[in-house]
């Protein structure tokens, strides 16, 4: 086993550091190690944010499940798909019409956003550096995007903690991986004995693996990041009048007319509500709100679109909805007098 293979199987999560700093040299040595990733089509679909502020860093530790280590970590990084660059290039090219971005794009750049985190962490290991991901960046969507100024189009993928792991780290076991015969499998996907594989892999653990799944599957943060990752999905997933394909839609375009026309009218009736209240004046200070940011990020949706029982219809819900109506709805409060 060489040097790089025996501490990829080595490495371990840090979650607690000395009060030394990573070392300008270090830190430029590990970004420059992950701008060197893999990409796809050499695009490098991807930004790469060093957090210095503490207030930042605290919030982010409050936001991320209030992990309070990521405050303290001395070198904090957030990985972003950023589908963004090259669409603004595209659009400012003479010539060029480009789509919409839609959720396939999003993917790829999170493919090339979580490789390019992994060359860090590698990097990182190399230097006898420790680091942690932290997947909760994806949750609280909005308030991500108000502490790291993120524009459409850019989704935090991961947050990584670097610095000095302390002693006590450094002696902490790595937990147990499952045996490379229960997740490599050849020419084709099989069910195995999940149950069994679990607990093999688990043994040992006190927690029984009901309580693991309240803990993490059915935890609150759990349910707040899909309904965080959904809103992200959503910037991306309505693009030129289609109705994004989902499961079991291979019905044919009666039924998929049939879909969009239901998913029209729930827009139409959620912009009507939103109508009303602009023309009533009852949408809270609007001009302090940026109603322009408001309408353009679909949050008027969450706020108008839900049925008498409180619901948000599942059209709403799957971001099958298009942002004229955000923007008709713009246009008719600046119509009725409202600010800009």
């Amino acid at each position: 086993m060489n040097e790089v293979i025996s501490q990829l199987h080595a490495r371990t999560s840090v979650r607690a550091f000395t009060d030394e700093p990573v070392s300008p040299g270090d830190e430029r040595a590990i970004l420059e190690a992950a701008c060197q990733a893999p990409t796809a089509g050499n695009q490098q679909l991807y930004s790469i944010i060093v957090v210095r502020d503490q207030a930042k860093k605290d919030a982010l530790a409050a936001s991320c499940v209030h992990q309070d280590f990521i405050a303290a970590a001395p070198l904090v990084l957030v990985f972003c798909a950023d589908v963004r660059r090259w669409w603004a290039a595209f659009r400012a090219e003479e010539g060029c019409d480009p789509r919409e971005p839609g959720v396939g794009d999003l993917v790829l750049a999170i493919e090339d956003a979580t490789i390019a985190a992994q060359n860090a962490v590698v990097a990182a290991e190399s230097l006898g550096l420790g680091s942690c991901y932290i997947g909760d960046i994806l949750e609280r969507r909005e308030d991500q995007r108000a502490i790291l100024g993120l524009p459409r189009y850019v989704v935090p993928a991961c947050m990584l903690v670097v610095g000095h792991p302390t002693e006590r780290q450094l002696r902490r076991p790595k937990p147990q991986r499952f045996e490379l015969g229960d997740v490599v499998m050849e020419d084709a996907y099989r069910d195995a004995d999940a149950r069994g594989a679990i607990a093999q892999k688990r043994a040992g653990t006190a927690e029984s693996l009901t309580g693991f799944c309240e803990r993490k599957w059915n935890s609150g943060f759990s349910r707040e990041m899909t309904r965080s990752v959904s809103a992200w999905l959503g910037d991306f997933a309505y693009q030129q009048g289609e109705v994004p394909v989902q499961e079991g839609d291979w019905d044919g375009p009666a039924a998929r007319v049939a879909r969009l026309e239901a998913a029209l009218e729930q827009v139409l009736a959620a912009n009507r509500r939103l109508e009303a209240a602009l023309a009533a004046r009852e949408l809270a200070a609007p001009a302090a709100r940026d109603l322009s940011a408001y309408l353009d990020s679909g949050e008027w949706l969450a706020d108008f679109g839900r049925d008498e029982a409180g619901e948000l219809p599942c059209g709403l819900r799957r971001g099958v909805l298009s942002q004229d109506a955000a923007y008709d709805a713009l246009a008719r409060f600046r119509d009725l007098g409202g600010g800009a």
